[in-house]
């Protein structure tokens, strides 16, 4: 009776414990979450949103050009005048004076200006996009802070963790050998061992303390706040995305990376810009409805109204040069927009490189470590069965045990070493942000 009490007891515990872990999980905070938050919060996607707005309205402002204009004034006062007129009209002074108000309102359409509206207008659309693409470069290195920041969290807590289980389950065989000590089954050096095994795997607690105390506060910096349920992490989303070759990465890397593509559009803006000054040689022509009323006595030629509609050209040319230094100015600013994008280019594609080599060899570390790992397994429970038997020590034991612990803790940091590795790589193409669901900018 009492043996299935106790074994229902044991099946409530497993259960209970089954039951608190998933609950755990399924609390946890994922990379997702991480992310969405951090994206939010970022201070510098703020400004980068403002200044993306701002382009907008300066795209609004170009493309007016091409729309009529319309133009009022007003006016009234008084008036003394002294000519042929005031003194025909009068008859005992030579000038008259009159209060008088004058009306005008004039409607004019651009017809031709060299395209130069037309090309200050592409030059604003083109630096428009230019900015969508500086936000959403900007979105890539705040998900790949995020993310890295995620990682080493939930590393460091793992790692606190599996040193406080070692810890406790040495304690206890140092406790045992205690007692062995005091009963003379066992060398005292053999319990010293045991304590310096202890000091020392307390002291890589402290480390492992410190490590998750910094990386906490750099999580809190970068996303604004740390949750207060548990961390997890999953690549199960990511995996579509890592291109099977270095070649392919590069090629993804040249071809859309945000950063590459901004400074793109700002060299063709800037000589959008040279091109629109070109047309400000070529006069101009406009279209112009006017009408004007002007009230005063008779004696100043009495009431006057003046409707018009007329087409207007005119030309504005510098003789001192401006003109062209204005032209040769956009041509230098597109040359160094270029001359940045080979700059950005060349540290893409090194960061590229350097991110795949990691990748590539992390995952084989990992391999290495996993059966590392399970080799110093297999030589503990082997220990123990032998142990039971007589034929090996209680420190032997504590060795072997010390190997698990030891080959456990490389084994979880090449593991999240090769997870980080996988975002960072897609950080370094700029493509991580599409991993999280934002396909553009604009989302």
């Amino acid at each position: 009776m009492i043996s299935k009490i106790k074994k229902y007891a044991l099946i409530v515990s497993i259960s209970v414990s089954v039951f608190l872990i998933s609950t755990e999980q399924a609390k946890a905070v994922t990379l997702a979450e991480t992310v969405e938050s951090a994206i939010g919060y970022n201070p510098t996607l703020r400004v980068k949103s403002a200044e993306k707005k701002i382009s907008k309205q300066n795209m609004k402002e170009a493309r007016a050009a091409f729309f009529p204009q319309l133009s009022a004034s007003a006016e009234a006062g008084r008036v003394s005048q002294n000519n042929d007129t005031t003194r025909a009209n009068t008859s005992d002074q030579d000038d008259a004076q009159s209060y008088v108000g004058e009306g005008y309102i004039a409607l004019t359409q651009p017809l031709y200006h060299g395209n130069t509206n037309m090309n200050r207008y592409r030059a604003s659309k083109d630096r428009t996009s230019a900015k969508e693409f500086e936000y959403r470069a900007g979105m890539v290195d705040v998900i790949r802070a995020a993310v890295q920041s995620h990682i080493d969290v939930v590393k460091s807590r793992e790692l606190v963790k599996e040193t406080q289980s070692f810890l406790t389950s040495v304690a206890g065989y140092r406790d045992r050998m205690e007692m062995m000590v005091d009963e003379g089954a066992l060398g005292k050096s053999e319990l010293l061992q045991a304590d310096e095994l202890i000091i020392l795997t307390r002291n890589a607690l402290l480390s492992y303390q410190e490590a998750l105390s910094l990386n906490e506060a750099v999580y809190l910096e970068t996303v604004g706040h740390m949750p207060e349920t548990a961390m997890r992490v999953s690549s199960d989303r990511i995996e579509p995305f890592i291109p099977p070759t270095l070649d392919d990465a590069l090629v993804i890397a040249r071809t859309e990376h945000p950063l590459l593509r901004s400074a793109s559009m700002a060299a063709r803006a800037f000589r959008r810009d040279a091109n629109a000054e070109r047309g400000t040689i070529i006069p101009r022509l406009d279209a112009e409805a006017s009408y004007r009323k002007r009230d005063q006595d008779d004696a100043l030629a009495g009431e006057n109204e003046n409707a018009q509609a007329l087409l207007r050209m005119s030309w504005d040319f510098s003789l001192g040069g401006a003109y062209s230094a204005r032209v040769n100015r956009s041509l230098k600013q597109s040359e160094r927009a270029k001359a940045d994008r080979e700059r950005r280019l060349t540290a893409i594609e090194r960061d590229v490189r350097q991110r795949y080599i990691e990748l590539t060899t992390a995952g084989k570390q990992l391999e290495i470590l996993t059966k590392r790992e399970n080799a110093n397994s297999e030589i503990f429970d082997s220990y123990g069965q032998e142990y039971e038997a007589g034929s090996r020590s209680i420190l032997e034991l504590i060795n072997a045990q010390n190997k698990v612990f030891e080959s456990k803790i490389n084994r979880i940091n090449g593991y999240y070493k090769r997870q980080a590795a996988k975002y960072d790589l897609l950080g370094a193409m700029g493509q991580i942000h599409k991993v999280f669901g934002f396909k553009t900018a604009q989302n």
